[in-house]
């Protein structure tokens, strides 16, 4: 048992340790001269896709060794909170986030926040961060909060880095554009930094987030074998 357990925090390990230093460090400049962007982003990818194989396959071997047994209030928390996440996937995946990657052109930062990045400039990064919460809270097994937990770690504290490369990146421009959002979501509204209605945000990116939910509620069963549906 410890030793299948031991395997899937190792490959927790290097699944964080890879793609922070990768992406967050100077080793990330080092790669992208001898390589170039696209040959970086490539060696990138295929080692965040080995080490995530890697953590899934030992979650597969991995014991069933419970922590906590989660009751019916508890778990319409996590169902809440995973639709939650969808709508941030589905709000977030817009040429209006200056967050995904070195091909946004910087003009799209300089135009300030719209929509939910008024709510939150990383609205990626915390839906990634919340499904992960809830998945392993709900469960409840070692397994599963390690695996779960990764994902959230990465993608929290990913926010941070960002905002950390940003910032070293754009300077002036940066700070601007995050004075007039926030990280943690609202927090920029709720201090009146920032104002944003649903329209702003997008009915049509609302509604494709419910929708992902529904069909990821639907399927869930069928592709995991358990129902998401909290059970009183």
């Amino acid at each position: 048992m410890e030793d299948t357990l031991a395997e899937l925090a190792l490959a927790a390990v290097f699944f964080l340790a890879t793609h922070v230093g990768m992406s967050s460090t100077p080793i990330r400049a080092a790669l992208v001269g001898v390589l170039s962007e696209k040959g970086f982003f490539a060696i990138y990818s295929l080692v965040t896709f080995a080490t995530m194989g890697w953590m899934i396959v030992a979650y597969g071997r991995a014991p069933d060794l419970v922590l906590w047994e989660m009751g019916a209030p508890l778990r319409w928390l996590a169902f809440v909170v995973s639709l939650v996440s969808c709508l941030l996937l589905a709000t977030g995946l817009s040429p209006h986030n200056p967050t995904l990657g070195p091909l946004v052109p910087e003009t799209t930062t300089a135009a300030g926040p719209v929509g939910i990045f008024k709510v939150t400039r990383h609205p990626l990064m915390w839906a990634i961060g919340l499904w992960g919460l809830a998945h392993g809270a709900v469960r409840g097994d070692g397994a599963s909060a390690i695996l779960f937990g990764s994902f959230a770690v990465l993608a929290l504290a990913g926010t941070a880095l960002i905002d950390a490369k940003k910032k070293r990146l754009l300077g002036a421009t940066w700070e601007t554009y995050a004075n007039g959002s926030s990280n943690v979501p609202f927090a920029a509204i709720m201090a009146g930094r920032a104002r944003v209605g649903l329209g702003e945000i997008g009915y049509l990116r609302l509604v494709l987030g419910l929708v992902v939910f529904v069909v990821l509620v639907v399927g869930h069963e069928w592709a995991i074998g358990t129902s998401p549906l909290p059970q009183y």
